[in-house]
């Protein structure tokens, strides 16, 4: 008897980077790996809902704006607000660990106007100055006839008099990594991000197929694997054997019949075919707890703690009110505020660089709705010590804030975080420029108003050479046309070791402005006045001092009728800032 195995292979898309003599980056080994993980996104429930969660946690708070005119929301892009397009870039930053922004500018006003761009349709090129865009990259000849292509500068490298549109790619930092295809060993170039879910996309496809097979065993009557013996079928001519095979293959064993086929060719008395069944009929049984196991380590990848917080049930995690408010805090202190940030600052940066931007773009803080606090009555609390005293010890201790530049700022949550905070600058500051010492230093002295020609003496290659530094560091947004450092110009030559991390007492960035003929508390009011820095050893020692936590202490209490606890609901909190001291 000749035995014939009939399978489909199970095959992983691997984002696989390949540079060509045009300078293109491909992505994937046909180049559509990211329109795979868009299909995965798609086809897998449980992936596909987290992601849709996590994007309404990031985004759902909405968007404000410090320091400058609110409109920029609205009229950020000519069909877009700046909401509509920071929700486009949190999916596809959840899908992909990447987003992009056209910016196109405006010949009546000379304002540059944002669009959202489908990280999908989005390629690297070598040289980093163009992105190549198409409608449709499966084309192997691509044109602006066929496939809309087109070539688009980087942002970076826009020159904002002659240019007329540009885009703003933003990816998480890559790693390289050794993968493993057709049985060779390849490694990819670290053009493209490494998506969060990485872990579990072999257990994502498995949930896809799970789901169909489901799906086609209802349709199919339950049929599992199956043997075929063909009676008196034994033929030499392999092409009439291969057509039985082909036909058999092609009706049963394709993804939408499922169940794989065993074929025996036999040459006997008897030639009636017989079909046994393999697998027996309790597959899809089996399959229950492989949907279980493939879900957690797809709940794992995304770093969930709380299933339910997902919409998934889950008997032994996280449930009731006071734990999934738990889960979801440790939610967004550990991934939502990261992610907020990565797309805000990419909007700032933009908008700031093309159209002179003084303001901030916030996304707020997005709460449960179980979690939204009542408007109660305050509960005064015991105090050996006043208000008036321990705001007297505040005014003994502290810096000015003016004399110090505040890099990055973010809310306190009271754990001892300094030295992860300042890794989490250095390391992974979406627009950090690597510079030479030279250029440092040529830095560092047009912000000590050394002239021209002091610098070009110091450095001492000629005139020729440090106007081509000066032009790179313009275009890089270090230094302005009238020879002053930019605020990313000093951030960018600052060290480590001369920074420290201070603290300080503010209005909090979503808190709501106080209502007609409302006032803030004393305390608040005072120890805003002071618009100090403190160090947290300062804070500890005058808490150690009056005997009560004022980290936890702000202007009143407030007593929870639900939970039946006292919490701290001001309209102010402690922020940890990373700071240099001004010269």
């Amino acid at each position: 008897m000749q035995i014939k195995s009939l399978y489909r292979k199970a095959e992983k898309a691997e984002p696989l980077e390949k540079l060509y003599k045009s300078g293109l980056i491909t992505w994937g080994a046909d180049n559509l790996y990211p329109q795979k993980l868009n299909s995965m996104y798609a086809e897998c429930s449980v992936h596909g809902g987290i992601i849709n969660q996590k994007v309404k946690f990031i985004t759902a708070g909405g968007l404000t704006v410090e320091n400058a005119d609110a409109s920029i929301l609205e009229n950020g892009g000519r069909e877009y607000t700046y909401k509509r397009i920071v929700q486009h870039c949190a999916l596809d930053y959840e899908i992909s660990n990447s987003f992009a922004i056209l910016y196109q500018k405006s010949l009546l006003d000379g304002r540059w106007y944002a669009t959202p761009i489908d990280f999908e349709l989005v390629r690297v090129t070598e040289n980093d100055v163009f992105y190549e865009l198409s409608d449709d990259w499966s084309v192997s000849q691509q044109s602006v006839e066929k496939t809309n292509f087109r070539r688009i500068k980087n942002i970076t490298k826009v020159d904002l008099k002659n240019d007329t549109q540009c885009l703003l790619r933003y990816a998480t930092p890559s790693k390289q990594r050794l993968l493993k295809v057709n049985k060779k060993n390849l490694i990819t170039l670290n053009y493209y991000p490494i998506v969060e879910y990485s872990g579990a996309i072999t257990d994502i496809l498995s949930a896809i197929e799970m789901s169909f097979f489901t799906y086609s065993e209802v349709v199919n009557s339950f049929k599992g694997g199956t043997f075929i013996s063909l009676g008196n079928g034994y033929t030499e001519d392999d092409g009439k054997r291969k057509e039985v095979l082909d036909n058999l293959k092609e009706d049963s064993s394709d993804r939408e019949t499922q169940g794989g086929l065993v074929v025996g060719f036999h040459d006997g008395a008897d030639r009636k075919p017989e079909i046994l069944q393999i697998n027996g009929t309790d597959l899809h049984l089996r399959y229950d707890q492989a949907k279980k196991t493939v879900r957690d380590a797809i709940l794992v990848a995304h770093s969930v703690i709380s299933p339910t917080l997902f919409g998934i049930l889950s008997e032994s995690m996280f449930g009731s009110k006071e734990e999934m408010e738990i889960a979801y805090t440790l939610l967004q202190e550990n991934y939502v505020k990261a992610r907020q940030e990565a797309l805000t600052d990419a909007v700032n940066f933009a908008e700031k660089k093309l159209n002179g931007f003084a303001g901030k773009i916030v996304l707020n803080s997005y709460e449960l709705p179980f979690m939204v606090k009542p408007i109660t009555t305050p509960v005064a609390l015991s105090k050996a010590i006043s208000d008036e005293r321990i705001l007297a010890e505040f005014s003994k201790i502290g810096q000015s804030k003016e004399s110090f530049k505040i890099l990055d700022s973010r809310s306190f949550d009271f754990t001892d975080n300094e030295d992860e905070f300042c890794a989490q600058y250095f390391d992974n500051d979406s627009f950090a420029v690597g510079l030479t010492d030279e250029q440092k230093i040529i830095i560092k002295m047009i912000a000590d108003n050394e002239s021209y020609g002091s610098i070009s003496k110091a450095i001492g290659k000629g005139g020729a050479y440090l106007s081509n530094i000066l032009i790179k560091l313009g275009n890089l947004g270090l230094i302005s046309k009238d020879w002053k450092v930019t605020d990313k110009g000093q951030s960018s030559v600052v060290t480590r070791a001369e920074v420290s991390v201070l603290y300080s007492y503010d209005k909090k960035r979503n808190a709501p402005e106080l209502v007609i003929g409302g006032v803030s508390r004393p305390f608040c009011k005072t120890l805003i006045a002071l618009d100090r820095l403190y160090t947290k050893i300062e804070i500890d020692a005058l808490g150690a001092a009056v005997d009560r936590n004022v980290w936890d202490y702000r202007g009143g209490w407030y007593h929870n009728p639900d939970t039946d606890r006292n919490t701290p609901t001001c309209r102010h909190e402690w922020r940890q800032n990373l700071t240099v001291k001004i010269n």
